[in-house]
């Protein structure tokens, strides 16, 4: 029996541990914050890492998603984990550990550069070098920013 044959016959899920998250974005109430986007905006240019703290409330989710969902439209590829949904969420828990942020990063980029797959062996969960070897792999022509929202 292949291991492939045994995923298949257990059920086990390859996603890298990738949880499911759907932000609660509503657009008609969204205001955006003119000089915290173009810091952003700055920072997914010139690369590497950034941060935005701030505290409960302070729209944080919201700037990230809606910009997001600008960049992806521009064809950039954009990857997210949210530490936090919303009040009630049942995964709150596990949102929390490294290997949902990981699977969460991984599953998403792989999604949206599927030529990575064949780097990226399918896992049922993931860590940092896998995030690095995805990371390797991409193309010179693939812009990629991955962004986690705690």
């Amino acid at each position: 029996m292949t291991p492939a044959a045994v995923v298949a016959e257990l059920g086990l899920i390859t996603d890298y541990g990738r949880i499911a998250q759907q932000f609660p974005f509503k657009a008609n109430v969204f205001v955006s914050i003119p000089e915290l986007r173009r810091k952003l905006v700055e920072k997914v240019k010139a690369g590497g890492i950034t941060v935005l703290s701030g505290g409960p409330g302070a729209g944080k989710s919201w700037e990230l998603t809606d910009l997001m969902k600008r960049l992806r439209a521009q064809k950039v590829v954009v990857a997210a984990h949210y530490c936090y949904l919303e009040p009630g969420d049942p995964l709150v828990q596990s949102r929390i550990t490294l290997n949902a942020f990981y699977g969460n990063l991984i599953a998403e980029i792989i999604d949206a550069v599927p030529e990575l797959r064949e780097h990226n062996q399918t896992r049922y969960a993931a860590g940092h070098a896998s995030c690095r070897r995805c990371s390797m792999h991409r193309s010179d022509e693939t812009r990629a920013t991955a962004g986690c929202n705690c």
